[in-house]
């Protein structure tokens, strides 16, 4: 299995099939994007969750412009909301605006 370093500044513009080829510009595979609407955080879900040492609980996300960087957004989701995170400037992912 071979590994390679994706950029930071690595954009997924829209959901849909990508090609992963090497410097050399061989096509070694194809890796799909898609947009899934999660179910709702029930209760038995969060348990769940929680129980899986595998699982995510904090995703912290950075909106910027990669032209001007300008709109600087940072976010969170977790099991909980934290005030630590929101003290930093992140913003609970339920109250994110629609837009800017």
């Amino acid at each position: 299995m071979a590994t390679a370093a994706i950029p930071k500044n690595a954009l997924i513009p829209q959901p849909g099939p990508y090609r992963i080829s090497l410097e050399s510009g061989e096509q070694v595979g194809v890796l799909h994007f898609y947009l899934v609407e999660p179910e709702p955080l029930t209760p038995d879900r969060v348990a769940a969750i929680r129980a899986n040492p595998h699982s995510s609980k904090l995703v912290i996300l950075h909106f910027f412009c990669t032209e001007c960087k300008e709109g600087d957004v940072k976010a969170y989701a977790a099991l909980e909301r934290s005030t630590e995170r929101e003290a930093k400037g992140e913003i609970w992912y339920r109250e994110l605006p629609d837009s800017s």
